[in-house]
């Protein structure tokens, strides 16, 4: 991950966007309990890879691949649920693990050099 993320900051325009969408990493607030419901759903959907990003400081990764961290930002993206498939949650308030998840965006732009913006 650190060699690909700087490796689109090599190839990214100035001025450019860079978004991912990913799992969101743990955290002090976090419930223990998301956190174990995101680790089951690693496991039992053979994504190798998930448990590992939970512990990543993304935005550390991002400076280090040489986006500036006044440049980033983070935010989660809840997904649509298909009602003709699941029926409403009996609350909306939190997260609905296995119908409404809510994903980690996240990305940067990349600055317009200073002399390209004279």
């Amino acid at each position: 991950m650190p060699r690909l993320l700087a490796e689109c900051n090599r190839v990214l325009a100035p001025g450019g966007l860079i978004l991912h969408v990913e799992q969101p990493q743990y955290s002090p607030e976090m419930p223990l309990f998301e956190q174990f419901m995101r680790d089951w759903d690693a496991f039992n959907n053979n994504e190798p890879f998930w448990s590992a990003m939970h512990g990543v400081d993304l935005k550390d990764v991002m400076a280090n691949a040489g986006f500036s961290k006044a440049d980033q930002f983070v935010v989660g993206v809840r997904a649509v649920v298909d009602r003709s498939i699941f029926p409403a949650a009996e609350s909306e308030e939190q997260e609905d693990y296995g119908r409404a998840a809510v994903w980690n965006a996240y990305g940067a732009w990349k600055p317009v050099a200073k002399e390209m913006a004279a």
